[in-house]
């Protein structure tokens, strides 16, 4: 936004000192010709929670743990899990997880 705000008072600038020299109309069309060739259309890339939400889950890497993740009855259970499925609910997308049993392939 702010390269924009500057190009845009800049061009004013350039616009406002033409209307004083009508003389320089070429300068002028070079200059936003030259502006529209420089400013490039980048689209930034989406974040990881316009991700998740475009993809409709949240994907998570944990390992076993007594406060982080277990099973209980076959069925996911710790205070990390009952996090991230609060934080999934209240996105409105689904959980899934991934347990792995060695941190360097946790962290991979």
């Amino acid at each position: 936004m702010r390269i924009f705000r500057k190009l845009t008072n800049g061009m004013q600038a350039f616009l406002n000192f033409c209307r004083f020299h009508r003389r320089h109309d070429g300068l002028l069309i070079l200059f936003l010709v030259s502006v529209a060739l420089l400013v490039p259309d980048q689209q930034s890339p989406p974040t990881q929670l316009e991700e998740i939400l475009s993809r409709g889950t949240m994907r998570v890497a944990t390992r076993i743990g007594s406060l982080i993740y277990y099973e209980r009855d076959q069925l996911p259970d710790g205070l990390d899990y009952f996090f991230l499925e609060e934080l999934a609910n209240y996105l409105g997308v689904g959980l899934e997880i991934e347990v792995y049993d060695e941190i360097p392939r946790l962290l991979g």
